[in-house]
């Protein structure tokens, strides 16, 4: 979120463009950390100021979010009336050091803290977030979670619990700091993690955490996430990036699908055609014909035959946990552009069955928009997905139930 407009594609003439856009209103805070509740900024690095070719064109990291100004402007232009921006952010941090100490502890997180940057718990929630909980807002973009993928298994797995705390958490503070003028379902939407490093072999931590950012599900909104929205852009890599493959500077198709999605759910507009990408509704294991069927929630687009993995056990449902070893990869063998798809699992023994299913479950799953599932009408990505087979009905459909 922190990378700014001049270091994306087609930066100069986003900085340019600018002046065609007096009515938004940019702000950006200081990098501070604390571990003392702020109640007003300690300092402030953009004032608030009109969109302009001076106020988007702040040197490298500094102003404005090339995310936060492209969505802005993008909403502009579709609602017609003035929006405010505030870019409160900084790269390279984890979900803990942006999260209150109510919402960590609903996560019952060890409280050990790191020992390098601003990794500690909190004091970016207390220098960057608080200072803006008296402030009415409409909703909240989110683009993070590198850096919980590398801060190790423990980081890993509580994202699951430490990004919807967090959601939860900031929606009460604002709702209570502005005694009820913020909606207190104010919209929050998300970009998933972008890919990085290539190989098979990174299997673990960025997938987890693109996983844990849905609470498990693979879709927003859901049960456990309402009024929340996302970006799939797991193929969309950047492998000559001068920032690193982990900056990429495709923002404006960050933001294309961000904006499909939020002005569905955050602004309550109809499409015609969905705001996200297919996801599986019904399967169907055919042992004896060494075969997986799938039936989507859309018409589909085929771009590739690779992507999906089974995992094949005896029958020990403990053996094709989320990251276990027994994975291997199963090709598309038939697709219906309705909305099918037969998948070849004869590379499971004989003696076994297959017991789970994943899809797109690597760092970099794809080269650029090369992924093999997206949606007919609206081009968008499917997103990843594990699944583990609860009862094993065979030649059977069965609900896909997460």
């Amino acid at each position: 979120m922190e990378m700014t407009v001049p270091m994306i594609f087609n930066g100069s003439a986003e900085v340019e463009e600018g002046n065609m856009y007096p009515n938004i209103r940019l702000f950006t805070p200081n990098l501070v950390q604390t571990n003392t509740t702020l109640y007003d900024f300690e300092s402030i690095m953009q004032p608030w100021s009109r969109a302009s070719n001076v106020s988007l064109g702040g040197t490298t990291w500094s102003f404005f979010s090339a995310v936060c100004w492209l969505y802005g402007r993008e909403l502009y232009k579709r609602l017609k009336y003035p929006i405010g921006l505030i870019a409160s952010d900084w790269g390279g941090t984890p979900v803990e050091a942006w999260s209150s100490e109510d919402a960590l502890k609903r996560c019952k997180t060890d409280g050990k803290q790191h020992i390098y940057g601003p990794q500690y718990r909190s004091v970016l929630w207390n220098g960057m977030i608080h200072p803006l909980i008296n402030m009415t807002i409409y909703g909240v973009i989110w683009y993070q979670g590198e850096q919980n993928a590398m801060n190790g298994p423990a980081s890993i797995s509580n994202y699951f619990c430490t990004f919807t705390a967090m959601i939860h958490d900031w929606r009460v503070k604002f709702l209570i700091g502005t005694r009820a003028q913020t909606d207190p379902l104010f919209p929050f939407g998300f970009v998933q993690l972008a890919p990085w490093r290539e190989g098979r072999n990174y299997t673990y931590g960025f997938p987890d955490i693109r996983w844990h950012q849905t609470a498990d599900y693979g879709y927003v909104p859901n049960h456990h996430m309402k009024k929340v929205f996302m970006a799939v852009t797991m193929d969309l890599p950047d492998k000559t990036s001068p920032y690193t493959s982990i900056h990429p500077r495709n923002k404006e198709d960050v933001v294309h699908r961000l904006i499909m999605a939020g002005m569905v759910v955050a602004y309550g507009q109809r499409s015609s055609v969905p705001f996200q990408g297919p996801f599986p509704i019904l399967y169907k294991y055919r042992r004896t014909y060494n075969t997986l069927h799938l039936i989507y929630d859309q018409q589909l687009e085929n771009r590739a035959l690779d992507g999906f993995e089974v995992c094949c056990s005896g029958g020990e449902k403990a053996a094709c946990s989320i990251n276990s070893t027994n994975w291997v990869a199963v090709p598309i063998m038939k697709m219906s552009s309705i909305n099918w798809l037969v998948l070849d699992t004869s590379h499971c023994l004989s003696s076994t069955i297959v017991m789970a299913l994943r899809y797109a479950w690597l760092e970099t799953p794809c080269q650029f928009k090369k992924c093999a599932i997206y949606g007919k009408r609206n081009k968008l990505p499917a997103p990843p997905f594990y699944y583990a087979i609860k009862k094993i009905k065979t030649d059977m459909f069965q609900k896909f139930a997460i």
